[in-house]
């Protein structure tokens, strides 16, 4: 601003001091202000403004899970639609330093954990007891005392996997946290719609990629952040255009809808951020969606494309800026 001032303001900087663990920037100048009657009345010719002020950069380390619904429900202008917005969010979001990493959950009748699934349940990297392939597990409902936890997997505490034949998810694995935006993006662009919207199983594969609980389970470069950082964030975008249902009978885990809602109670207690859209839901699924979210701020309803655009463009606006503080 020293550059803007007018020529009869004479300004100096007397400090200026960066400091990189707190991200922040102290400037003090001072500067010269001709006077109109100062000479007759006190003598001075100027008057001297002293200024300090900080700037606090919100810059951020950033792990953030993109749980999709990709259901039947989506038609083909829905999902396209969503693929936009989704790839957006991700160029939006993407940093040359590695400062943000990117997980991808689609769901529909399950979600497909690939090998991890398989992991997770305690089974071998080459098990196919449902006879689909190795890429495709599809997980269930986790059973027992850790349920609506983020456990690391273990004997006495595995997550859940089907037993018997079924083909209920899709082809398209889960990715775990990526600063790979390319493939990032060509896995959000291959996304095909199918089946039911069991939501609450992708809640609880979000929660897992991001928990650093399961900071072993997952590959090197993926390993999340902890918990309680006041500076990096955890956030999940949880987006559907329905209401979850198809919950496994015999579980004794209540609904789709209560599980969801029970995991998303759970996450947001670790200080985990939920955002939450929904995209042309009915009523129920509205309620749902709006229960997940952090807060009302948190939550976005989409009438259209644009809607859906803007909600993801919104979210993507809260993680970066430089406030002055003083």
């Amino acid at each position: 601003n020293k550059a803007s001032t007018h020529a009869d303001v004479v300004c100096t900087v007397q400090a200026a001091t960066a400091d990189s663990a707190t991200l922040e920037v102290n400037l003090a100048t001072s500067c010269g202000i001709p006077t109109i009657f100062g000479t007759t009345i006190n003598g001075n010719a100027k008057m001297s403004v002293k200024t300090v002020s900080t700037a606090k950069a919100s810059v951020s380390r950033l792990d953030l899970v993109l749980a999709l619904d990709t259901s039947s429900s989506m038609s083909t202008s829905k999902l396209m639609a969503l693929k936009r917005s989704a790839k957006g969010l991700v160029d939006q979001l993407a940093t040359p330093d590695g400062r943000v990493r990117i997980a991808l959950v689609p769901y529909g009748s399950s979600v497909n954990a690939g090998v991890y699934g398989n992991r997770a349940a305690g089974r071998a990297d080459t098990d196919d007891t449902e006879h689909d392939g190795v890429g495709r597990v599809c997980v269930t409902e986790r059973k027992g005392a850790e349920a609506f936890s983020d456990a690391k997997p273990q004997p006495g505490a595995w997550t859940g996997a089907p037993a018997g034949r079924t083909k209920v998810c899709g082809r398209r694995k889960i990715v775990p946290l990526s600063t790979d935006t390319d493939a990032l993006k060509t896995a959000i662009q291959n996304l095909t719609r199918s089946g039911y919207t069991r939501g609450h199983l992708a809640v609880a594969w979000s929660w897992y990629l991001i928990s650093p609980n399961w900071a072993d389970f997952w590959p090197v470069d993926s390993k999340p952040l902890p918990y309680g950082s006041p500076i990096d964030k955890k956030v999940i975008v949880l987006m559907t255009d329905g209401v979850f249902n198809g919950a496994r009978s015999g579980m004794g885990l209540g609904t789709a809808v209560e599980q969801g809602e029970k995991l998303c109670d759970e996450i947001r207690a670790t200080g985990i951020i939920i955002f939450s859209i929904a995209f042309q839901a009915p009523a129920a699924g509205q309620t749902l969606m709006r229960n997940c979210a952090t807060s009302a701020s948190h939550y976005f309803e989409a009438d259209d494309e644009a809607g859906l655009d803007d909600a993801f463009k919104t979210i993507g606006r809260q993680f970066y800026g430089v406030s002055i503080s003083g």
